[in-house]
C-alpha cells in the first residue's frame, strides 16, 4: 500500500470545529529532538515495495529481542530486511499507544529537496528566509516548488512497554506536521511522560489521472489527563 502523503492531503488543514484555520511558523517550529541512549528500533508507514502490510506499520532495529517483544505486543510478523544485521517487524496494530518526554520529543525542521534543513522560518543558510511567514502559504508555495517541506522526527516510547528502549519515527507529512505543532505546545507544559496515540489513517484518493489508490498517513493525538 503506498503511502502518498501529498495526494491524502490536498484538502486545508482544518481545526477540531472543521473550520479552516491558519497557522503561522511560530506556532510550528519545534525545538531539537532529544534522542535518548536506548535508542532501539525505528518505525515506518508501508510503501510500495510492502504491500503485505495492511495497515501501514513497520518497526525496524537490529536488536532480535526487541523485534520479538515489539511483535508480542503489538501483533505481528518477523521479517528480514535484505540489509544485514537489520531486521523487520511488519506490526498488525494499526494504532498504539506511546510516551513523549516533553516538547524535545518531536522536532520538525525544513527541507528543500534533498538539501539540509534551509531555514527555520525567519533564516535560511545565512541569508532572510524566502518562504512564506504562514504555515498555509509555505504549504501552497511547496506544491508549486517554491517553498520548503517538513521533516519531522518523533522519539517515544511504547506504553505498554517504556522500560524496552526508545523508538523514532519520521515524516514528511504536512497534516502530520500540524499534529506534532500541537503535541509540541502541549509537552511544553508538561512535566514527566505523556501518553499518546499512534496510528495510520488509511484512505482512498483520486488522483489527478483518474487512479483510484487507497494511502496512508502517520497521525498523533496527546491523549488527554483525565
Amino acid at each position: 500500500m503506498p503511502d502518498l502523503s501529498r495526494a491524502a492531503n490536498r484538502t486545508a488543514a482544518s481545526s477540531p470545529t472543521g473550520k479552516p484555520r491558519t497557522l503561522s511558523l511560530g506556532a510550528i517550529e519545534a525545538p531539537q529532538l532529544d534522542e535518548p541512549a536506548d535508542l532501539v528500533g525505528t518505525f515506518h508507514l508501508s510503501s510500495a515495495h510492502h504491500p503485505h502490510s495492511a495497515t501501514g506499520w513497520r518497526m525496524t532495529t537490529p536488536d532480535r529481542r526487541i523485534a520479538i517483544h515489539v511483535a508480542e505486543l503489538l501483533g505481528g510478523t518477523l521479517m528480514l530486511t535484505g540489509e544485514p544485521g537489520l531486521i523487520e517487524v511488519v506490526v498488525a496494530a494499526s494504532e498504539f499507544q506511546i510516551l513523549l518526554a516533553g516538547s524535545r520529543a518531536v522536532c520538525l525542521s525544513w527541507h528543500r529537496g534533498s538539501a539540509p534543513p534551509v531555514c527555520n522560518g525567519t533564516v535560511g543558510a545565512g541569508r532572510p528566509c524566502t518562504c512564506p511567514t504562514s504555515f498555509a502559504e509555505r504549504r501552497r508555495a511547496a506544491r508549486r516548488g517554491a517553498g520548503c517541506e517538513p521533516h519531522l522526527r518523533v522519539c517515544f516510547r511504547l506504553q505498554r512497554a517504556a522500560a524496552l528502549g526508545a523508538f523514532t519515527f519520521v515524516s514528511g507529512n504536512w497534516t502530520f506536521a500540524e499534529e506534532v505543532a500541537t503535541a509540541a505546545g502541549v509537552l511544553c507544559c508538561r512535566k514527566g511522560l505523556t501518553p499518546a496515540m499512534l496510528r495510520c489513517d488509511v484512505a482512498t484518493v483520486t488522483l489527478s489521472s483518474g487512479q483510484v489508490v487507497r494511502c496512508s498517513r502517520p497521525a498523533l493525538t496527546i491523549i488527554r489527563a483525565r
